[in-house]
């Protein structure tokens, strides 16, 4: 293993809390581990499952245009993500595992064990591509993670299918679902490979997809989508994708908050989209809590990915946000 080389300033790991962002931000670096990681979870011991660090890191690298320092959180977390990506003697060249555990070998840790799970792993490539002065080790980390994605997961005329998973006997298949999350994150990371000069970069099937079809099974037929994962779809979509959706994704986002009252991330989304009482409520819950909790109830457990919108919805202009 190469010893890391940071081309940024270390990290200024006490943050004065000048404002419940900056908190947040506070909070989110004291449980920064010394070689980079940081649990989905407070207290937890698995990275990345779905992807959660690399959407924290997505929050971490926006806030980093107002506190440069922290692009150095952001890289090391890059660095210990690609040393754990497929190299050729892995199942699944390229593909990027998922549930990885906080300390010991990088294999994935769900159940069933999952690699290049859907588009998310795109958002690796953007976020190299962000970095003021990205390192060519993560370059080429980010190229193969592409090569991996267009390889294992797209398919053309459908998009980017959701994941490959383990069976039994060992052998790996592709899981036949299409999410319109799947496509906003691998759209994101589209826009970093194309930085990076990375190609093919094939464009998304939109079409295919809608506020009201927002999965799809292997016959294209919808899926529906509830609970915490259709909250989760509808933050994703609401901050990066298509802008003509904003009005469809409010709309579904009010009923979430109908069902399921008090979610955060939902709630995260409708203030993005320009809801002035939700950015209210979430900065009173902020006051109160500087890592954002699952939900308003204070019991709620603690989810990294969670604070990563937040911290894009305060690092966003007004114009971006859609107000």
């Amino acid at each position: 293993m190469a010893t890391a080389v940071i081309s940024h300033p270390p990290a200024q790991v006490q943050v004065v809390p000048r404002s419940p962002v900056a908190r947040t931000v506070n909070a989110i670096l004291a449980m920064a581990q010394p070689d980079g990681a940081i649990p989905d979870r407070l207290d937890g011991t698995i990275v990345n499952a779905d992807s959660n660090f690399l959407y924290l890191l997505t929050g971490l690298a926006e806030q980093a245009a107002q506190d440069p320092s922290l692009w150095a959180t952001v890289e090391k977390g890059l660095r210990w993500l690609s040393l754990r990506h497929w190299g050729q003697t892995d199942p699944l060249p390229g593909a990027f595992p998922d549930s990885l555990p906080l300390v010991g070998p990088g294999l994935p840790m769900g159940s069933p064990p999952t690699a290049a799970v859907g588009a998310t792993a795109a958002r690796f490539v953007a976020l190299v591509a962000a970095l003021p002065h990205p390192p060519a080790d993560l370059v080429q980390a980010a190229r193969s993670v592409w090569a991996g994605l267009l390889t294992w997961n797209w398919v053309e005329g459908q998009g980017m299918r959701n994941a490959w998973q383990r069976n039994a006997d060992g052998t790996w298949q592709p899981r036949e679902v299409w999410y319109a999350a799947d496509q906003a994150d691998y759209a994101t990371g589209r826009k970093g490979a194309l930085v990076l000069g990375f190609a093919p970069c094939p464009e998304v099937p939109w079409q295919r997809f809608s506020p009201s079809r927002l999965a799809l099974d292997a016959q294209g037929a919808p899926m529906p989508l509830s609970g915490p994962e259709e909250g989760a779809a509808l933050a994703i979509l609401a901050f990066d994708g298509p802008k003509s959706w904003r009005s469809g994704l409010l709309r579904r986002l009010h009923q979430v908050e109908l069902r399921s009252p008090g979610f955060i991330l939902p709630l995260t989304a409708r203030a993005y989209l320009g809801e002035v009482p939700a950015r209210r409520r979430l900065l009173a819950h902020l006051q109160r809590n500087p890592l954002p909790l699952d939900r308003e109830q204070p019991d709620s457990p603690v989810y990294t990915p969670v604070a990563g919108f937040v911290l894009r919805l305060f690092a966003a202009p007004a114009a971006k946000r859609g107000q």
